[in-house]
């Protein structure tokens, strides 16, 4: 039986907010469609995906099933996107909950975060060549306080945790998680006997669109122990100032053994 090898992306892309000069998503999408192409990762992870990004990347992903609802509480706002391709992968079940007191409860959230609430998309994958399916938890934490982060990744955490109980199968956790490599929340998710950093060499992933004053590491992909990771890289691509996002997306080689 052969290893499953497989390319996982995590992906801010920037909400379409219309106020990022040369950096609007208008021009930026033509070099993200061609980036994905080309280089043609096996899952993404994608946060700040507003409705009509949404609808975009299901119309041009033309390899890929893109799936994940919107934050708010008629499932509209920023969406937490998974795509897979198609020619490869079974969706085995895909399940969203929102960050708070309530996770089943669309569009609620903690009292101490900001105005926004905050999500978690699971997709459980399977390849259609390789008998062990896996799961994928992709996750954007709040951008305003400690506290409400460190309850957003408990609440996931523990969410895996007890996936893993139920029925044991390797994870990959990515995204937007707003927190630097020292700060509590994530020592909360290196304290996961299960989980490990495959991007601890990067000292920033947040960049501002080349702005240096505003470099900073929040972007993650945690990998339990039955992946062997390999090559981890930046997506850097600049076209003349114009960028993929403001956050370079993060790629992962991942192996399954045999």
């Amino acid at each position: 039986m052969a290893s499953l090898a497989i390319q996982a992306v995590t992906f801010n892309i920037r909400y379409d907010c219309g106020r990022d000069g040369c950096n609007n998503f208008s021009f930026r999408k033509g070099h993200i469609l061609q980036t994905i192409r080309d280089r043609q990762p096996d899952v993404i992870g994608f946060q700040e995906v507003l409705p009509h990004v949404m609808t975009w990347l299901q119309d041009h992903l033309e390899q890929y099933h893109v799936v994940g609802c919107g934050r708010g509480a008629h499932y509209d706002d920023e969406h937490m996107a998974i795509a897979y391709r198609k020619d490869r992968f079974d969706l085995f079940a895909l399940d969203t909950f929102w960050l708070s007191p309530a996770p089943f409860v669309p569009g609620s959230r903690y009292e101490n975060q900001s105005d926004n609430p905050r999500i978690c998309t699971c997709a459980t994958l399977k390849d259609r060549n390789f008998p062990q399916p896996f799961r994928v938890y992709v996750t954007h934490l709040d951008d305003q306080g400690v506290s409400a982060r460190c309850q957003g990744i408990s609440q996931v955490l523990a969410r895996m945790k007890e996936d893993r109980e139920r029925l044991s199968m390797p994870v990959i956790l990515m995204g937007d998680f707003n927190a630097h490599p020292d700060e509590e929340e994530l020592r909360l998710v290196g304290a996961c006997p299960f989980l490990r950093d495959v991007t601890s060499r990067f000292p920033y992933t947040f960049h501002g669109f080349g702005d240096e004053s505003a470099f900073e590491k929040i972007d993650y992909i945690f990998v339990s122990s039955e992946w062997a990771p390999g090559e981890v890289s930046l997506w850097k691509d600049n076209w003349d100032g114009v960028y993929l996002s403001d956050h370079y997306p993060i790629s992962a080689q991942l192996t399954l053994p045999e």
